[in-house]
């Protein structure tokens, strides 16, 4: 016997599939390289790795039960987390072979001893749960190739319906008295090159409508079929993109609740076999267009943000720039006007240089106080920037949130 991690993986990526851990599957199918392997999962069938378990589970329970000698020992039914701890499985097995030995000297006891034993004897005794029921009372259906995975009787007539996994669904007769029933073979096909050809899937679930003339029966193959008693098929329900795992009529039997694995519920007309209503998993209220327009929405915002923070912060260095420009032609032409002055008289030329002087700290002034505000503005726009980035990033993550809840 050998096996791999990659099918160990598979098993329990399936198993996290079909109890609804929709989330922690796709994270361990990414993490496992599911995709990588070379498994078809369409030949796996539902329920492998419990199926596996119960095995395992009923091989160590038959360990524990048959002694040395072959001989059977009745016992309790072993928890799933004791058949993994070997102290417990041993002290299980000398538990058992204890009270067989005790159970074999009590057999061996003579009369006496066994009638005084009886009288004084207080305890609960010893009882077999197994009943055995005379082979003149029971009827064993035979005729499916595969394993059965339900059943369902008719609500009005003494007819049994069973889906296997041979692809079929059978209805058994059971109003014959005799040891055998009569069945019908509801034969699940599948259009393939213009012919009907078995589809080699099983037969999930099955359900009567209230009063007992139609069957309607779910496959693996993802179409729900609706049978007559006399194995006639009425209609094919097929808009399920996955394996049909449950179905449900409704109690006036014109309609047919059907779910499946590709994460929709539909409701179907009966007569008509017309899908009616659909309901997707985890629609809600927040649905993923909606949160990928939320993201969208906040990016464009932040981008404008910038965007305008950039353009004020530009037009701010042109002004600071064009300011410094002026100030500096103010005082070149100050400076010429004092050098002209002392070509006339010393006087004049002192006034000058006074009116220089004065315009050159005014306009450093002026400078100065236009560039601390530009920085002002410049760092308003900052701030306004990583808010928006902060609000931006919350946005996202609480819509991500509602996304998974």
């Amino acid at each position: 016997m050998s096996f791999s991690s990659d099918e160990v993986n598979f098993l329990v990526y399936r198993y996290l599939q079909e109890s609804g851990f929709i989330h922690s599957a796709y994270t361990f199918g990414i993490e496992s390289h599911i995709s990588q392997s070379n498994i078809n999962g369409a030949l796996v069938p539902p329920g492998a790795l419990l199926n596996i378990i119960q095995k395992g589970l009923q091989y160590t329970e038959a360990e524990i039960s048959i002694g040395e000698d072959g001989t059977e020992r009745v016992i309790e039914s072993l928890p799933l987390i004791d058949a993994v701890m070997p102290d417990v499985v041993e002290s299980r097995k000398q538990a058992a072979a204890k009270a067989h030995q005790i159970k074999t000297e009590n057999a061996n006891t003579n009369g006496e001893d066994a009638s005084h034993s009886l009288v004084n004897h207080t305890d609960a005794m010893d009882i077999d749960g197994t009943l055995e029921i005379p082979s003149s009372k029971a009827t064993v259906l035979k005729g499916h190739e595969s394993e059965v995975f339900i059943c369902a009787w008719n609500p009005t007539n003494d007819l049994l319906a069973s889906g296997s996994g041979d692809s079929t669904a059978r209805i058994w007769n059971m109003n014959d008295n005799s040891n055998s029933a009569n069945q019908l073979v509801l034969r699940h096909c599948i259009q393939k090159g213009g012919t009907e050809v078995p589809s080699n899937k099983d037969v999930t679930s099955l359900d009567w409508n209230c009063d007992g003339t139609l069957l309607a029966t779910g496959s693996y193959d993802g179409f729900a079929r609706i049978w007559s008693t006399d194995g006639h098929l009425v209609n094919t329900l097929g808009q399920h993109k996955g394996p049909i795992f449950a179905l449900k009529w409704n109690k006036r039997g014109n309609h047919i609740l059907s779910a499946g694995v590709d994460k929709t519920t539909i409701i179907w007309d009966a007569s008509s076999g017309n899908c009616t209503q659909q309901f997707a998993f985890h629609s809600g209220k927040f649905s993923f267009s909606f949160f990928l327009f939320l993201s969208l929405s906040l990016s464009l915002s932040l981008s404008l943000s910038l965007f305008l923070s950039l353009s004020f912060s530009l037009s701010l260095s042109l002004s600071l720039s064009l300011s410094l420009s002026l100030s500096l032609s103010l005082s070149l032409s100050l400076s010429l006007s004092l050098f002209l002055s002392l070509s006339f008289s010393l006087s004049l030329s002192f006034s000058l240089s006074l009116s220089f002087s004065f315009s050159l700290s005014l306009s450093l002034f002026l400078s100065l106080s236009f560039s601390l505000f530009s920085l002002f503005l410049l760092s308003l726009s900052l701030s306004l920037s990583l808010s928006l980035s902060l609000s931006l990033s919350l946005s996202l993550a609480l819509s991500y949130y509602i996304y998974l809840t």
